[in-house]
């Protein structure tokens, strides 16, 4: 069991979320996401992974070399989803296949984020999201690589 706390998550948030949205890093093999078209590109090979009819947001690429994704749709109000919307960080590997969804919390009923934004995986392979709750609201979700909820850093409202 590791020690790596939430203080260590929010020292490290700078590191983990940097102000480019779907940048993985400056490595050999480069993504990025095509706006308006549902898929994700590599910029140096050519493949293309499909998410319709979910819409990419944020981008990254986990510790084992393949991608995290947030997803959401567009049928539903950005910040009021509904029982039949889609807010999700998808697991891929590099073909598009689909290793793990983040959707729901362990009780498969509630769900983790109202609109996923941005993506890292941290040195201890937590998978750490910021979730925007509303145009000027945002928190930090942290989950274990399984998928449990392990915080939700909320912060205090802009005066």
């Amino acid at each position: 069991m590791s020690d790596y706390s939430l203080l260590d998550n929010l020292r490290d948030f700078p590191k983990l979320m940097p102000d480019i949205d779907c940048d993985i890093g400056r490595e050999k093999d480069d993504y990025s996401i095509r706006y308006g078209s549902w898929d994700i590109r590599s910029v140096f090979t050519s493949f293309t992974v499909s998410t319709d009819p979910l819409t990419p947001v944020g981008i990254c690429k986990s510790k084992e070399g393949e991608l995290l994704v947030t997803l959401s749709d567009i049928e539903t109000e950005t910040y009021q989803p509904d029982l039949h919307s889609r807010r999700l960080v998808r697991h891929v590997t590099l073909t598009g296949d689909v290793i793990r969804e983040y959707e729901y919390q362990e009780d498969g009923q509630t769900r983790l984020f109202i609109q996923p934004y941005k993506v890292k995986q941290n040195g201890n392979a937590d998978i750490c999201v910021i979730n925007r709750t509303h145009d000027d609201t945002s928190e930090l979700v942290v989950l274990s690589f399984s998928g449990k909820l392990k915080s939700a850093y909320r912060g205090q409202k802009p005066k």
